[in-house]
């Protein structure tokens, strides 16, 4: 089980586009952040908690919403393209 201990900021740019996780916190299947994005000299921040499922809830949920899953569109299966069911 991972526990709540915080965790590093790390920054990533994308389309001219910094984002930044703040305050990062991972307990059990739970994980809490804040997203700071920033053009420019705009910042924005979202702060959000979202739960962590493996590949069969996530399936499963998908169906719930009328989805299906349909590829793993980044290396370390952060995020993944579904489709109309």
């Amino acid at each position: 089980m991972r526990t709540g201990s915080p965790r590093r900021a790390k920054t990533s740019e994308r389309g001219g586009v910094a984002v930044t996780f703040r305050d990062v916190r991972i307990d059990d299947r739970l994980l809490s952040a804040v997203a700071e994005y920033r053009i420019g000299e705009t910042v924005w921040r979202q702060a959000f908690t979202s739960y962590l499922l493996d590949d069969e809830e996530l399936t499963g949920e998908l169906l719930v919403a009328g989805l299906r899953f349909a590829r793993v569109l980044d290396g370390r299966r952060t995020w993944v393209e579904a489709r109309p069911a």
